[in-house]
């Protein structure tokens, strides 16, 4: 079908579409191209409304209002309107729908995209068409897509592909002779590149849309059970509010209508006009469900038992994987197929997520197997989100799947997934596990009301639980509380008594937390590493230092953090290891030398090597304080050189341990009067 070509107006200089006059170049005027065939020049610019294809230009007091050509006297205006070209940059004015059939189920949808660009190397209006392909071969449930440049949502287009293709980085560079930028297999995962192929503008003139409904009447009969498809909107446009009829008016121009009851009840049918943008929107989200089918037949079963809205989340998501990841692992019932979606990447790697309390006492690796989705537990998901939920929960394995389903079969799933979701963000870096019985607990007694004083009750509860355990009191008293107004009093009770205890006993405090840890008092080579045993040697420990390593009281007496004294025995030098608790686990902080300056090469790489000893992680650690700089070490008083360690080792062949136990009641003497003193 032949489209006529319409009128342009050339921005020779831009200076109607750049708005910051500091980059804008000395104007040149612009450029009519008339679609009598006239060209003529003037020097103004134009006002908004009289231009298609831009929302937005740069007016002035002497824009025009309109224009007319000199040759057949049209004039332009808000009733007549230009497109509007910068120079070298291509504009789409017409797209053409068309089908070409190669055999009963191989076809291909054809978009001709009618493109005008003008070329300032030799002041001409240049015409082409650019060609974007949808290839269907239902038989091998294939589906490709080729876009050629240029596009009308660009966005979609220039962008990382998440599958690692690099797309086009910028439009303006690219000719609208340019080959494919982007070419792709289309299925479940990637049906959002659809959306280009059949995207609309209202500066565009469009054609071939019977074609579009003839490409819908091939696939519909290839689409197993479409018809027991519950009646949403997309779906009854597959069905039935596709259909279209097209006929010409008296210049010739193809106009497209649809028949529709009245709406009236009186069983009327009447013509109505086609909005094109609509019809467009509507196509566009028929395919991406029919593709979707098409590449994995058993993707139908989610619509069936989820419907429309939760089938549509998922295809969106990052829960879908490719087609063949579900057939190798034979998921083709919709239990196995959230099953697989939950536990597999896209291209069907283990996405078992990483420990989400790093090292807690509630945290454990869950194998795969583990994660079964039972009738229960699909029936209970209602919106996609809450796969993430289930995937979370099973790894931090507080409860089995017979309490999962406990829960599902007599509380409301959202409650359900609500308490999960709490307890999952609250657990991040806490040391405090629930179990099943606290959750039924919760529900029992709807702590997790929904007013607005007990948005935190998750904290409220796993904060009752910590300050429980440190005063020694059973954990069950918490089940006491029949709900969240005495749940809160006994937190804010049991709080300030804490408080109060904490400051008359810190010392037994102190020391019941670091006893557990006294086990790792150890040395390697001539570095040994003792627990700070006592509150008043933290004292001692940050006199001596001149760090702050005695504010870190409080969160060793609640039993999250360690600090830990390293020495060389033989050269003396001295530093501070802080560790972050979790439980009965450790995770490596920092390590400060004299006035927080950096530990010796020796001392750093003995420290690190005693931590992989006893399982301590230091992937946390601040990574200056394991990266050696001698411009940043500071030596203690008395400290012996590291030339002097050197020339010794060499004279005694490197044992020095063994010649330094004679000076050891020395030493200890030494610092029990210094405590005396600093402590009397």
């Amino acid at each position: 079908m032949s489209i006529k070509k319409p009128s342009f107006i050339v921005d020779l200089s831009c200076s109607m579409v750049i708005t910051n006059n500091e980059f804008a170049e000395e104007s040149k005027g612009q450029k009519l191209f008339c679609s009598c065939g006239n060209v003529q020049k003037f020097n103004s610019k134009l006002v908004r409304n009289i231009i298609k294809n831009y929302d937005e230009l740069t007016e002035d007091s002497e824009s025009a209002k309109s224009i007319t050509c000199k040759s057949c006297n049209l004039t332009y205006s808000s009733l007549e309107k230009l497109y509007l070209l910068e120079p070298g940059l291509p504009e789409i004015y017409s797209i053409d729908y068309r089908l070409e059939l190669k055999g009963e189920d191989n076809f291909s949808i054809i978009r001709v995209k009618g493109i005008a660009e003008y070329l300032s190397s030799n002041e001409t209006l240049v015409f082409s068409e650019s060609v974007d392909i949808l290839k269907f071969n239902i038989v091998e449930k294939s589906v490709l897509l080729k876009s050629c440049y240029p596009f009308i949502t660009n966005d979609l287009f220039t962008r990382q592909d998440k599958t690692g293709i690099s797309i086009a980085d910028s439009n303006k560079e690219k000719s609208a002779q340019s080959n494919y930028v982007f070419e792709h297999e289309i299925d479940i995962t990637n049906v959002q590149y659809l959306e280009e192929f059949f995207s609309y503008s209202d500066s565009v003139n469009y054609s071939g849309f019977e074609n579009i409904l003839n490409s819908l009447n091939i696939i519909k009969p290839n689409i197993k059970d479409l018809e027991k498809f519950d009646s949403v909107y997309f779906i009854d446009f597959i069905k039935s509010k596709c259909k279209i009829n097209k006929e010409e008016d008296g210049l010739g121009n193809v106009k497209y209508y649809q028949n529709v009851d009245s709406g009236f009840g009186d069983g009327k049918i009447i013509k109505r006009n086609l909005n094109l943008g609509d019809y467009l929107f509507n196509t566009m989200n028929s395919y991406k469900l029919l593709v979707s089918i098409i590449s994995f037949e058993n993707a139908s079963c989610i619509i069936h038992t989820k419907g429309y809205s939760f089938f549509k989340s998922w295809t969106e998501s990052k829960f879908i994987c490719k087609p063949e990841v579900y057939l190798e692992n034979k998921a083709t019932n919709p239990h196995l197929i959230m099953q697989v979606s939950m536990t597999k990447s896209k291209e069907g790697e283990s996405v078992l997520l990483k420990n989400l309390i790093d090292d807690t006492k509630c945290s454990n690796k869950v194998e795969p197997s583990e994660l079964k989705i039972s009738s229960t537990i699909y029936n209970s998901i209602k919106v996609i989100s809450q796969l993430k939920t289930l995937n979370e929960s099973f790894v931090l394995k507080i409860i089995n799947k017979e309490q999962f389903e406990f829960l599902f079969q007599n509380y409301e799933s959202n409650r359900v997934y609500g308490i999960l979701s709490a307890l999952i963000k609250s657990s991040r870096g806490d040391t405090v596990a629930l179990c099943f019985k606290n959750l039924k607990h919760i529900l029992d007694c709807n702590i997790d009301g929904k007013s607005e004083k007990s948005n935190d009750f998750m904290t409220i509860y796993k904060d009752t639980l910590r300050v429980i355990d440190l005063l020694d009191v059973k954990d069950k008293l918490i089940f006491k509380c029949k709900n969240y107004k005495q749940l809160k009093d006994l937190h804010d009770d049991y709080s300030s008594r804490y408080s109060a205890m904490r400051d008359a006993k810190k010392a037994e405090f102190y020391l019941k937390s670091v006893s557990p840890f006294l086990k790792l008092n150890s040395q390697i080579g001539d570095i040994k590493f003792e627990v700070v045993d006592t509150s008043e040697r933290l004292n001692l420990e940050g006199l001596q230092m001149n760090h702050c390593i005695y504010t870190y009281l409080n969160r060793i007496c609640e039993k999250e953090y360690i600090a830990i004294n390293l020495t060389h025995v033989v050269t003396k030098e001295r530093a501070t290891a802080g560790f972050v608790r979790k439980g009965d686990s450790l995770q490596l902080e920092q390590i400060k030398g004299y006035y927080n300056s950096r530990a010796t090469q020796e001392m750093i790489s003995t420290t690190t090597h005693w931590c992989n000893e006893n399982g301590i992680s230091i992937k946390n650690t601040y990574s200056s304080d394991l990266q050696p700089d001698k411009s940043r070490e500071r030596a203690m008083p008395g400290q012996m050189s590291e030339e002097k360690l050197f020339k010794l080792r060499k004279e005694n062949g490197g044992v020095l341990d063994s010649k330094l136990q004679s000076n050891k009641k020395q030493e200890n003497h030494l610092v029990k009067s210094f405590i005396k003193k600093i402590f009397k």
